[in-house]
């Protein structure tokens, strides 16, 4: 780890990168050999006080010191999740990037409403409430 120190406030991204495999020299993390999308699925609890990384200097981003605590909750896996998966990939031109990353974190955002809704209409017992 070269970019980062214990301590330092950051954003976690949603995908590992080890920068150094075929997919990660190919802007493609999602897809990395040694990392990808290990967090939430074989790394528990990222949005934490304090957890460990693998790959830190290509899956976290320093974090402004004035930036709410609970608004970089939200910006761990929404704002990166748009921006690697939606904005790295389509090759947007600079001046596009905002209005294409707001359209992507709407787009994820109403999902997750989506989704809670449904499961909380849900009776685990009997089907819809």
């Amino acid at each position: 780890m070269n970019n980062f120190k214990v301590g330092d406030k950051v954003i976690i991204s949603c995908v590992t990168a080890c920068n150094t495999c075929y997919y990660c020299k190919r802007s493609l993390p999602s897809h990395c050999e040694d990392g990808g999308w290990i967090l939430g699925h074989l790394i528990n609890g990222t949005q934490a006080e304090y957890v460990h990384i693998p790959h830190a200097d290509g899956s976290l981003y320093h974090a402004p010191e004035t930036v709410d605590d609970e608004a970089l909750v939200m910006l761990s896996d929404i704002l990166p999740t748009s921006y690697e998966i939606g904005v790295l990939p389509s090759h947007v031109k600079n001046q596009a990037i905002m209005s294409v990353s707001l359209e992507l974190v709407r787009s994820v955002l109403q999902l997750s409403l989506d989704c809670a809704v449904l499961l909380t209409s849900y009776d685990y017992h009997g089907g819809l409430v």
